[in-house]
């Protein structure tokens, strides 16, 4: 169980357990995307965090992905064809 669970508020929630605080941004909706207000929502997260004896903060991005939104796409050059990695000749 942990020592403290916290959500901070929208889509960032913090929980402290044994040292450890994980910060969580969890906004599947948005892939995670972070804007002015998650920035503020961070900044009050690192709060708790600081104001608690936790020695080891994390950082994560959050939840599965909701139903329905597709899979992201490889990158694409501009006539749509997917980009590749190319690979190094072995020398």
């Amino acid at each position: 169980m942990p020592d403290r669970d916290a959500s901070v508020s929208g889509g960032v929630r913090v929980e402290i357990d044994a040292g450890v605080a994980v910060v969580t941004i969890d906004r599947p909706e948005v892939r995670n995307a972070i804007g002015f207000a998650t920035v503020d929502e961070l900044d009050a997260a690192l709060d708790v965090v600081w104001q608690s004896d936790a020695a080891v903060p994390v950082l994560r991005g959050g939840a599965a992905r909701p139903e329905g939104l597709p899979e992201p796409r490889a990158p694409r050059d501009r006539d749509g064809r997917a980009l590749r990695r190319k690979r190094r000749a072995s020398a």
